[in-house]
This record gives C-alpha cells, sequence and structure tokens, in this order.
C-alpha cells in the first residue's frame, strides 16, 4: 500500500493501518529511501492507542493508508496533520515493483525456502464447546 500511495500521491513517508479486529490494528510506519521502504516502526498488531504513542510525525507530509484509520475513531479524533488516502486495500500490481526491486538486488529464493509472517500468533478465536 505504501507503493501505491507512492505512485499515485507521490507519498514518501506512509503509516499503514489495517484493522485486525478485537480492537487492534496491523501497524507500521515506512520510509521511502534511494534504496526502497524501510520501517521507521517495525510492523506489529497492537491496539489503535499503541500505534497513536508511536507515530513519528517529524515529517512535513504524511500519508496514511489501510482500513485501520476509518475503523477506529480514536485516530480521526486527535486531529493529527496527515494526509488520509482512499488507500485501504493492498494490491498485487504495486507489489510487482517492489518484486522487481529485489531480482534486481539478487535477493531471491526459492519457493520452498519463503515463510510467512505472522503478525499475530496467538489464536484468536475459540472452538464451540462440542468439537
Amino acid at each position: 500500500m505504501a507503493e501505491q500511495a507512492y505512485q499515485e500521491l507521490g507519498a514518501t513517508e506512509v503509516i499503514a493501518l489495517i484493522d485486525a479486529r478485537m480492537n487492534e490494528v496491523y501497524f507500521s510506519q515506512l520510509i521511502r529511501t534511494e534504496n526502497g521502504w524501510m520501517e521507521k516502526v517495525k510492523e506489529q498488531v497492537c491496539s489503535p492507542e499503541r500505534a497513536l504513542e508511536q507515530f513519528q510525525l517529524y515529517a512535513e507530509k504524511i500519508t496514511v493508508v489501510g482500513t485501520g484509520w476509518a475503523a477506529y475513531p480514536q485516530f480521526a479524533e486527535q486531529n493529527l496533520p496527515l494526509v488520509i488516502s482512499e488507500i485501504t486495500l493492498p494490491s498485487a500490481k504495486y507489489m510487482l515493483a517492489l518484486a522487481e526491486q529485489e531480482i534486481v538486488k539478487g535477493n531471491v529464493k526459492s519457493v520452498d525456502e519463503i515463510e510467512p509472517v505472522y503478525l499475530r500468533n496467538e489464536v484468536t478465536w475459540k472452538k464451540l464447546p462440542h468439537k
């Protein structure tokens, strides 16, 4: 979503907030450098309040992407100087540019070596008693 914000809006600093349900968001803050996107705040699952505490608002223009901003009023209530984009979900179209950059760098792996990243490692639902 950060890459989409860069390509469509010229955003070079992005806060990504995706509604993770259960009063939590997937959150990260990224900055675009000459070497590509770098994390300013590591990706994580946290409460909206915890995300707000970690916002680094030193840049003149920071763009927000994802479903989390609209899902939790705590964000808008802060009246922060942010650009709220209409980019709410990831698109594979914008991931291709990132993949191309990694291929050029030689940062490739066999499909057998790839492992998913789980930001939420705990179970978020309970089985029914009779299951």
